[in-house]
């Protein structure tokens, strides 16, 4: 199921973004101009009759988009990791022994020597 919804998804979503190219904008341009949306009258899209079957289409695509995504989330497999109380226990001492080294590393012990210079000024 969700391998399908993938599918689907993907060919909505390079469907969209055909549509939207096919649509000619405030300037005429895209690729609209090439199948002669741009004004001509004796091409595959002439003059504005396609203008609402586009925009309609480019609803639809976007609406049946957001509802694959909507449902790839909730379809999304649940990944949950367990955590025995030996494992958490050495995550933390590994935690604070790097804290400690971070403490006493030359490169902090230089920056509060730059700081108690910037508070002497």
């Amino acid at each position: 199921m969700q391998v399908f919804l993938v599918v689907i998804h993907i060919f909505v979503a390079f469907g969209l973004v055909v549509v939207i190219l096919l649509q000619s904008g405030s300037r005429g341009g895209g690729l609209a101009s090439a199948f002669g949306g741009a004004g001509g009258t004796g091409a595959i899209f002439g003059g504005r009759g396609a203008a609402p079957f586009l925009t309609k289409l480019t609803a639809v695509l976007a609406s049946v988009l957001i509802v694959t995504c909507i449902t790839l989330f909730f379809k999304a497999p649940k990944v949950t990791v367990k955590v025995d109380s030996e494992t958490l226990k050495q995550m933390q001492k590994q935690a604070e022994e790097s804290s400690q080294a971070r403490a006493l590393s030359p490169s902090s012990l230089f920056e509060e020597q730059i700081e108690s210079d910037d508070l002497e000024k």
